[in-house]
C-alpha cells in the first residue's frame, strides 16, 4: 500500500478479500452463488491466518472480535 496510513477498514477489507479467497479455492465444483453461501454456512472453528472463524446462523456472520492497538492508550475492539 506504499505510504498510505493503514487503518481498521483497510484491515478488514484485506481479511475479507482474503478469506473469500481462501473459501472460493476450497468449493469443488463451479463457483456459484448457492455453493459458496454453503460453503460459508458451513463454516466450524475455522483457523484462518491466526483467527478462528465460525458461522452464526442467528446473525448470518463470520466473526472474531479482535483488538487493535492504535498507538492512543486505549485499544479499540473490532468485531470482524
Amino acid at each position: 500500500m506504499g505510504d498510505d496510513n493503514l487503518n481498521i477498514f483497510s484491515l478488514e477489507g484485506y481479511i475479507s478479500a482474503a478469506l473469500f479467497a481462501d473459501i472460493a479455492k476450497r468449493i469443488s465444483g463451479d463457483i456459484t452463488m448457492k455453493n459458496l453461501i454453503a460453503a460459508i454456512e458451513n463454516i466450524k472453528n475455522y483457523q484462518f491466518k491466526g483467527l478462528q472463524l465460525n458461522f452464526d446462523p442467528t446473525t448470518r456472520q463470520l466473526y472474531h472480535t479482535i483488538w487493535i492497538n492504535t498507538g492512543a492508550q486505549a485499544w479499540l475492539p473490532h468485531i470482524m
